[in-house]
């Protein structure tokens, strides 16, 4: 049996469901790989929001699944961008090996994940080039890496502009992370 403990301390403004990439959120969270809480920082106020304790007597190894932000994930597939949609239906959705979108590993969402090849696909807006997304960015690769994943990524522009050099870019990592 696990427990889950919640503790919120932002103003009632705040949208827990609301991305920091993703309109207007103000949440950034941090999670360490393979440890028990997350911290999360919202308009400068800290809190630590999830806390994880495993009762059960036979020891289950973390997955990185944390069911807290389920519901972002659901509402980023039904709101994905126009570049996250090409690359879906055009091409990702009928891969011969399985990809997930908007896939929840250790606190953070991957647009699209590819279980078999560990591999991450990130499509980078505007809004990853600012400092803060950087510094998010950086800290999100470590921790997927940590967990023996690749993350590649890709701009809008090059979805937009170059889209079959992107899909052969996928196909040559996949086919490499699968030998």
């Amino acid at each position: 049996l696990c427990c889950l403990f919640l503790f919120y301390c932002c103003t009632s403004n705040d949208n827990l469901s609301s991305s920091p990439f993703r309109g207007a959120g103000q949440l950034l969270i941090k999670p360490q790989p393979r440890q028990s809480s997350l911290k999360i920082t919202c308009q400068d106020k800290t809190a630590i929001i999830i806390k994880k304790e495993n009762t059960m007597s036979k020891e289950k190894p973390f997955t990185g699944y944390v069911s807290a932000i389920k519901p972002n994930a659901r509402q980023l597939r039904k709101n994905m961008t126009m570049q996250e949609k090409h690359l879906w239906y055009d091409f990702l959705r009928t891969y011969p090996i399985k990809f997930y979108r908007q896939r929840i590993i250790d606190g953070y969402i991957a647009d699209f994940y590819c279980s078999k090849a560990k591999l991450v696909i990130e499509i980078d807006g505007n809004q990853h080039y600012t400092a803060q997304g950087k510094e998010y960015d950086s800290i999100r690769t470590e921790i997927l890496q940590a967990y023996g994943l690749e993350v590649i990524r890709f701009k809008n522009k090059q979805i937009d502009n170059s889209f079959q050099s992107v899909c052969e870019e996928i196909n040559r990592k996949v086919t490499a992370r699968m030998t």
